[in-house]
């Protein structure tokens, strides 16, 4: 069984290299050496899903929740800012702040175990779901080495920093399966999901080639399981995700949810991990010329698809006019201030 220590190790030394192909042996020789079950969430935690596509926004917890109860955990809220400066990302603040509790638990937590957890998150619903999502949180933590944290963290914000990508993880799976990349880039067209992709290659489910054989109407009919219906209470997630740039060239991720008729944002700056608001946010809600580094004009459509028909439009242009406002007034109290200054000796 894969300890989760493991996979933080190997993620750790993802951030130490800049070759492609060395990330993606790496990684690659690494799923090779676990069974198909425990693979297959590898994949996924690796590339910042803590579940399978679609599922992970579920978890809906946002970086300054998980922040909160490391800090209650270490006994270091006073100190917040002073390791979030000092560290490189989010998740290395993490580290930093749980290194400092008494005592360093050891590391236990399994890769499946930590999967298990991330699902419970995903499936607590209904009355005082917040609540009993952040005990069920603070729990993981506890059990959690300062390094496995800073991974619980950096999957739960899907900020991953190693060099890591979805686009090579295809790579990586196809040194784990030993077939050509472009056959493990059409197998995973077909399944949507990294996972899925590990689990079939490695259970034979995709052929050679990467097509799937579909049977006969008949066949298919005479062959397939009955399965009960089941009613589906939850709401359908839907995810878009673009890339922002920062006021000194730096990049953000930006991910947009629909969860049946609601909106959820979330940003991986301090501001939009600590706060409930950033620039990038607006800017992408506004549509700021030049303010979107990724090119996926597709998603902006969507994106805006969204936005009709509800109140955000209205709030966001109120809100950019309420800043317009507020700069003309800051210019103007300064002129006032120098002219002040010019009528009175010095």
């Amino acid at each position: 069984m894969a300890s989760f220590y493991e996979l933080a190790a190997v993620c750790q030394s993802l951030s130490q290299t800049t070759s492609r192909r060395q990330i993606a042996n790496t990684v690659g020789e690494f799923i090779a050496r676990l069974d198909v079950a425990q693979a297959e969430i590898a994949a996924r935690f690796m590339v910042g899903r803590a579940l399978a596509q679609g599922e992970d926004a579920r978890i809906n917890l946002s970086g300054r929740a998980i922040w909160k109860i490391a800090a209650e955990l270490a006994g270091g809220e006073e100190a917040g800012e002073e390791i979030f400066a000092a560290a490189a990302d989010f998740g290395e603040a993490i580290e930093m702040l749980l290194r400092n509790r008494s005592a360093e638990p050891e590391p236990t937590l399994t890769v499946a175990q930590v999967a298990d957890r991330f699902a419970e998150l995903a499936a607590i619903e209904g009355r005082h779901a917040r609540q009993r999502k952040l005990a069920a949180l603070r729990d993981l933590l506890a059990r959690a080495t300062a390094l496995e944290a800073k991974y619980i963290a950096k999957i739960l914000i899907r900020e991953m920093r190693h060099g890591m990508n979805e686009g090579l993880m295809l790579e990586a799976i196809a040194v784990m399966a030993n077939r050509p990349a472009a056959e493990v880039r059409r197998i995973h067209m077909l399944e949507g999901d990294l996972g899925r992709v590990v689990r079939a290659i490695r259970t034979g489910a995709a052929p050679s080639g990467g097509q799937r054989e579909r049977p006969a109407p008949e066949a298919a009919a005479a062959t397939a399981p009955e399965r009960p219906l089941k009613p589906t209470l939850a709401a359908p997630v839907q995810t878009l995700r673009f890339r922002m740039k920062g006021s000194k060239g730096e990049l953000y991720d930006v991910e947009v949810s629909r969860i049946g008729a609601r909106l959820r944002i979330s940003c991986t700056c301090k501001a939009g991990i600590f706060h409930d608001f950033c620039r990038h946010k607006l800017e992408l809600l506004n549509d700021k010329m030049g303010a979107r580094a990724s090119d996926n004009p597709e998603d902006v459509a969507t994106l805006h698809e969204w936005l009709l028909g509800t109140d955000l439009p209205a709030a966001v242009a109120a809100l950019t006019d309420a800043e317009e406002a507020l700069a003309k007034a800051q210019a103007e109290r300064r002129r006032r201030k120098h002219q002040i200054l010019g009528l009175v000796d010095k």
